[in-house]
């Protein structure tokens, strides 16, 4: 890509940062729910409130809207998985990047900008969960019409440098059950599944319907 640097944030760069972010983060909403409806668990709980609902009824058009509903309530719990980490997020790491990710021993922001605008992002901070010589990755996002031109590599390679540079032995991140093209690229650069588990911290009807599992990856930095 001609012209592409990756470069430390900068305070100006929040108006297209943020509106990126969260750009990047609602789009999985939609893909997410498809593969919700085709999970099994899901697949049965429609065909037997639709059976249930038919029995009771003999109408089809109440099976049609029971069916309707439950759909619906699928979807909006994707979404709602999804705007929720952007609720929580702009209220804490990336309302303030300055104090999370600059200010904060460690820890940095990069920006990819190409021809003078923001075309992707990536931070990094010490794990809070791990030991002072890990560090963990986030918001790894490449503008749609920027995807698959090597952004992302850069961005993580940026991360993994400096995360070598600073005296880290392991860098971690986590990801989504349905961030596919994220996962191929961690893989390919040498991150490794570590572990896999629910989230726990959103409403049960929403880690029900979405059925979305979080990832773990590491790497020997």
């Amino acid at each position: 890509i001609p012209k592409l640097v990756i470069r430390r944030y900068e305070a100006k760069d929040s108006a297209e940062v943020i509106p990126l972010y969260i750009e990047c983060t609602l789009e999985y909403a939609w893909p997410a729910s498809k593969w919700a409806f085709r999970h099994p668990s899901n697949i049965s709980l429609i065909l037997f409130c639709a059976v249930l609902i038919f029995a009771f009824t003999v109408s089809l058009l109440y099976m049609a809207l029971v069916i309707f509903a439950l759909l619906s309530m699928i979807y909006f719990a994707c979404r709602e998985y999804y705007a929720d980490q952007v609720r929580m997020k702009l209220r804490t790491a990336m309302g303030d990047i300055n104090k999370y990710f600059l200010e904060t021993p460690g820890a940095c922001f990069w920006v990819a900008e190409c021809q003078g605008k923001v075309v992707g992002m990536v931070g990094l901070r010490p794990s809070s969960e791990e030991t002072d010589t890990t560090c963990q990755m986030f918001h790894l996002n490449t503008a749609p019409p920027f995807r698959r031109r090597g952004i992302g590599k850069k961005l993580v390679e940026t991360v993994l440098q400096f995360a070598k540079d600073y005296g880290y032995k392991v860098c971690t991140l986590e990801t989504t059950s349905m961030h596919h093209g994220a996962r191929r690229l961690f893989m390919k650069m040498g991150f490794r599944l570590h572990s896999e588990y629910d989230p726990t911290y959103l409403g049960g009807w929403v880690n029900w319907f979405s059925k979305l599992t979080l990832l773990k990856f590491n790497q020997d930095v």
